[in-house]
């Protein structure tokens, strides 16, 4: 499976609780990105091999996590796990464009949020992007 590469960005939020993914979902639709929400890594796994998404986001247990890595690998998706620590949680690269993630710095909360920007305008396709503001071809 490929993520979608026409249209919005599709982003599969994973957790037990949708009050967690709120404050995601808001700043995701905001930038034009479709997010659906699963409750379960099974769930998310089940919902990633029945539709295209171009990221996932997954807060949660780690029951099943293998599942959702699984049917991840190997598609043009990115996953990011968020860890809970004694202050808040950071946010760690699982796969990245399909490939396993291993040893890759975790992000604090703010980092992430910089990372997500820049990931989500990665995926958009060309022609949605926004011009630039100076273009020697201009």
């Amino acid at each position: 499976m490929t993520a979608s590469n026409a249209g919005p960005v599709r982003i599969l939020l994973v957790g037990e609780s949708p009050m967690g993914f709120s404050y995601l979902s808001q700043r995701l639709e905001k930038r034009g990105c479709e997010c659906c929400v699963a409750y379960s890594n099974y769930d998310g796994a089940r919902l990633f091999r029945e539709h295209p998404f171009d990221l996932v986001l997954c807060c949660g247990s780690r029951e099943g996590i293998e599942s959702l890595v699984t049917s991840i690998i190997g598609s043009s998706a990115s996953l990011y796990r968020s860890h809970r620590v004694e202050d808040g949680c950071w946010w760690l690269p699982a796969v990245l464009r399909g490939e396993a993630c291993t040893g890759a710095p975790a992000f604090q909360p703010g980092e992430f949020m910089k990372v997500l920007d820049q990931v989500v305008e990665s995926l958009r396709p060309a022609d949605t992007a926004a011009p630039l503001a100076h273009s020697q071809f201009a």
